[in-house]
Formats: structure tokens, C-alpha cells, sequence
């Protein structure tokens, strides 16, 4: 069955991985590919996860993916990390 892995955010067609979106921000910050936490680069529509395959999927997808997986209980919406893991795992 596939799960959740973690969150991820698609940019340029490289997906960079880690345990929630605004960290993965950070490190981009870090690498110089964007300016600062607000860059207007990083949108919505490229805050995702990957799977347990491999695959980087929307939020939307990925509630639907925890729910069947038994990783989280019915939300409506969108998958947000913190529904997964608490603040100290996956590090």
C-alpha cells in the first residue's frame, strides 16, 4: 500500500524532500535559489509530497493517499505534514 514520506515542494522540475514545507523553504533559502521565505516563486501549486514510490503528488491526492494508507483519519481539503508528524520526526 502506498503512503506518505514526506512533504515536498516541486520547483523547476526538482522536487526537494523534508518534514514540512516552510523547512524545505528555508533550505532553498539556504541554497540561493530563492531570495527569502516570501518569494513569490514558491507557490501553492508546488507544495506537495512524495510517496512511498517515489512520486511527488498535490496535497489533495496526497489526504486521499494518507486516508487509504491509515495514516491519518477522514479531513476534508488538503494534506498539511503536521496531520502526519509531529514536530521531531522525520528529521
Amino acid at each position: 500500500m502506498t503512503k506518505i514520506v514526506a512533504a515536498a515542494i516541486k520547483m523547476d522540475g526538482i522536487v526537494f524532500t523534508g518534514t514540512r514545507h516552510h523547512r524545505i523553504v528555508q533550505d532553498l533559502v539556504i541554497l540561493g535559489l530563492i531570495r527569502d521565505m516570501t518569494d513569490s516563486r514558491i507557490t501553492e501549486d508546488m507544495m506537495g509530497f512524495i510517496d512511498s514510490s517515489g512520486e511527488f503528488i498535490d496535497a489533495k491526492t496526497a489526504l486521499q493517499t494518507a486516508i487509504q494508507a491509515n495514516q491519518i483519519h477522514a479531513k476534508r481539503g488538503e494534506l498539511q505534514p503536521e496531520d502526519l508528524w509531529e514536530d521531531n520526526t522525520l528529521s
